[in-house]
């Protein structure tokens, strides 16, 4: 139907402007705000790093994968633009998605040294931050790129990628192997050791509740700092209840996070893995969308910050 293909495309260029905008206000403000924050606020700058750079990473969806997920739309799933734009884009995707998944990893690294060891954080510089920020980019793009500049992601599948340019597809150029190894790689394994962090993470702050019952653990919100009416009792317990306090919100915030990544990415890497395994069967359309739906993360996220 012309109309639903009109509606979506619209659609579809909104989302793409407004991932935009949300993102660099995102990262203009988190700039802004650096000014006025104390230098011995590393709760707080370690976690902004993490953000500003999976922002910058968000930006780069809108600009450059969203708009030409639009025009494939405006053709009803078929692909115009050519199988070395098709096989960047798909390239970009999984890099972009890699690079979200190691981001977040980091976030509840950062998270789980604040709360459970934090006489090793206290250790840790703004500079570990920017080398966190430098592996969560290099590993993804070390991952997907050097196959695809060796083309190695095309051993053995010469004759499909001559199918797909005949049929307008645009659809996984990768061997088998290859996307089944980076798909474990890039996504399952950040995603699992995340969660696993914050058993961990809840785990300690359960702990903390239980060893200390007859603490009020009510948040104060202008001051971030958790009252105790027995202060007197044991002197080690209003610290650690404001350490817990100054890291709830972003604990919330990174978790709120990970599921809303978890949910939105995790369909596009099971069709993946279906996808290949199908002999690469699936509907263009149905590629289609769930791609879309995992860029549609990079849309998302700013409204969580």
């Amino acid at each position: 139907d012309p109309h639903v293909i009109v509606f979506l495309a619209v659609l579809s260029v909104i989302i793409s402007a407004f991932t935009v905008l949300a993102n660099f206000t995102v990262i203009l403000a988190i700039f802004r705000s650096r000014d006025k924050e104390s230098a011995t606020n590393k709760n707080n700058r370690m976690t902004k790093l993490l953000m500003t750079s999976m922002a910058a990473s968000d930006l780069i969806v809108g600009i450059f994968l969203m708009p030409i997920r639009t025009i494939q739309i405006v053709y009803n799933g078929k692909w115009i633009l050519g199988q070395q734009l098709c096989g960047l884009m798909l390239t970009f995707t999984n890099i972009l998605c890699g690079i979200s998944a190691f981001h977040i990893l980091c976030m509840a690294l950062d998270k789980y040294l604040a709360v459970c060891k934090p006489f090793v954080y206290r250790k840790l510089t703004v500079r570990t931050g920017y080398i966190m920020i430098v592996l969560s980019w290099l590993i993804p793009v070390g991952a997907f790129g050097i196959p695809t500049i060796k083309k190695w992601h095309q051993t053995g599948m010469e004759e499909r990628i001559a199918l797909f340019a005949r049929l307008n597809i645009c659809g996984s150029l990768y061997n088998k192997t290859l996307i089944l190894t980076m798909c474990a790689f890039i996504f399952y394994l950040p995603v699992c050791i995340t969660y696993l962090l914050y058993c961990f993470i809840f785990q300690e702050i359960s702990m903390f509740f239980k060893r200390a019952p007859n603490y009020n653990r009510n948040v104060n919100r202008n001051s971030n700092i958790l009252s105790s009416p027995n202060r007197g009792n044991d002197r080690s317990v209003p610290r650690r209840s404001r350490r817990f306090a100054r890291n709830m919100k972003a604990i919330r915030t990174i978790g709120t996070l990970v599921v809303c990544f978890t949910v939105l990415c995790m369909p596009m890497w099971i069709f993946v893995a279906v996808f290949v395994y199908d002999d690469y069967n699936l509907p263009s359309r149905v590629i289609a969308i769930v791609i879309w739906i995992a860029q549609f993360n990079s849309t998302i996220n700013p409204l969580l910050y």
